[in-house]
């Protein structure tokens, strides 16, 4: 729907031979996209009335963004924009903007995450009682669609912990160790060098672990495009996908295009935070594992430094109202 509407905006503008013009208003406030799914509210309504404005005599469009929470810089934070055919419609949409930004402010104490969102051990916990599958674990502090390089390994060497049956572990970002099999034998024992350092090939020396070589292949992309090498490697009770390069597998398919068939796991970990539409379809349960990473979801732990203050979550004691708005071009 976005790309339909931002392909239809260039479309318009070129047809008419006239640049749009933008207004944004600034919104101190730093949320995370799992907590603001736009099919649940508050931000369901929040986009209803985006559509509204969207559709007022001079506004060509109307959005409201939750930003990069996890940049640090002084404009870090939420936003609204309004666009307008020209500037004689500049002033309703600074107030328009500061309307909606005014919506996501009043709601900053409903924002929620869509999942069960608990510390690492207990979703371990919780997804490996569940007696029906596929229950799902997302590592959400490395969360590749946020940014993460999907390379961490805390919430596998805590799953090794325990007993493991019919579990996988869907993206892990190890291109070395990808290579690295390339060399192996399907089917045996792989004992990753001293020259093998990424994440993966690190745990496995330090745990004195010699996972058995499965498969080797390409591994489907977002988009179906050829998103790299991958190789499947196993442990008792745990089977683990590893690429060459950053993915995100948010859909059966790109599971079963490793050579996998997604039916055969009772349990598996992505490295995602909310569960795309193709897996949520499919699940039985699924948990937000509050893990550390570059994607990490508990906004205040985040030592931000240059940040606009005050701003919430951070700060609390503090109100916000629309001041002038700011020409976005």
């Amino acid at each position: 729907q976005t790309q339909l509407r931002a392909a239809t905006l260039l479309v318009e503008s070129i047809r008419r031979g006239k640049l749009p013009r933008s207004v944004l208003v600034r919104v101190p406030l730093i949320i995370t996209g799992d907590k603001v799914i736009t099919a649940a509210e508050p931000m369901h309504s929040i986009i209803r009335a985006c559509v509204d404005v969207s559709r007022q005599d001079g506004i060509l469009d109307a959005s409201v963004f939750n930003g990069q929470p996890w940049v640090d810089a002084p404009q870090t934070g939420a936003s609204a924009v309004v666009v307008v055919q020209d500037d004689d419609h500049m002033p309703i949409a600074g107030k328009l903007a500061g309307d909606l930004g005014r919506m996501l402010w009043d709601a900053r104490d409903r924002y929620r995450f869509q999942a069960v969102a608990v510390e690492p051990g207990s979703a371990i916990r919780q997804a490996l009682a569940s007696q029906d599958g596929p229950v799902f674990i997302s590592d959400s502090g490395d969360n590749t669609t946020a940014g993460a390089p999907g390379d961490r390994v805390d919430l596998l060497e805590d799953m090794l912990r325990h007993d493991l049956k019919q579990v996988l572990l869907a993206g892990l970002t190890a291109a070395q160790s990808v290579a690295y099999c390339r060399t192996a034998a399907i089917g045996q024992e792989v004992l990753f060098p001293e020259s093998v350092t990424d994440t993966f090939a690190c745990l496995m020396r330090r745990k004195g672990l010699q996972p058995i070589l499965q498969s080797r292949g390409r591994l489907l992309g977002w988009y179906g495009e050829d998103a790299g090498a991958c190789a499947v490697l196993s442990l008792p009770g745990i089977d683990m996908l590893l690429t060459h390069k950053r993915c995100a597998v948010i859909s059966p398919a790109i599971i079963e295009s490793a050579g996998l068939v997604f039916a055969d796991y009772r349990v598996i970990v992505v490295k995602l935070g909310y569960l795309y539409p193709d897996l949520a379809a499919v699940a039985k349960k699924a948990y937000m594992a509050m893990t550390p990473g570059a994607s990490c979801e508990q906004i205040e732990s985040i030592p931000y430094r240059v940040v606009s203050r005050p701003v919430y979550p951070i700060d609390r004691d503090f109100d916000w109202i629309p001041a002038n708005s700011n020409p976005a071009g």
